[in-house]
C-alpha cells in the first residue's frame, strides 16, 4: 500500500513538472517569435533610412514634439529602443512604443 502511494506522489510531481515545462516552453517560444518580429522590423527601418538621400532630414518623436536627428544617432536610437526589455506589457501591433511618431521630412 505505501508503495502504490509513494508511486502516485511521483507520478504527481512529474505531471507537475511537465505542466510547469509546457508552460515555461509556450512562454519562451512567445518571446523568441516577438523578437525576431522586433528583429524584422528594426532591419526594415534601418533599410529604409539606408535608401535614403543623405538630405533627408531625420526626426524622432519626443513627447508631443519632434526633434530633428542625425542619421546615425537616429538608426543607434531605433536599435537601444528595439533591444531594451519593457517592464511593463509590450506593444503588440508591431510599431514599437514609438514606432508611429518618427519619419522623415525632406
Amino acid at each position: 500500500m505505501q508503495s502504490a502511494q509513494r508511486q502516485h506522489q511521483i507520478l504527481d510531481q512529474i505531471q507537475t513538472t511537465a505542466v510547469q515545462s509546457q508552460r515555461a516552453l509556450s512562454v519562451t517560444r512567445q518571446q523568441t517569435t516577438a523578437k525576431e518580429r522586433e528583429r524584422r522590423i528594426l532591419q526594415l527601418t534601418i533599410d529604409e533610412i539606408d535608401h535614403m538621400e543623405s538630405d533627408v532630414n531625420l526626426y524622432k518623436g519626443v513627447g508631443k514634439m519632434f526633434v530633428e536627428s542625425l542619421r546615425r544617432c537616429f538608426v543607434f536610437a531605433q536599435i537601444l529602443t528595439r533591444i531594451q526589455v519593457p517592464d511593463g506589457p509590450s506593444n503588440d501591433d508591431g510599431t514599437g512604443a514609438q514606432g508611429s511618431r518618427e519619419g522623415a521630412h525632406r
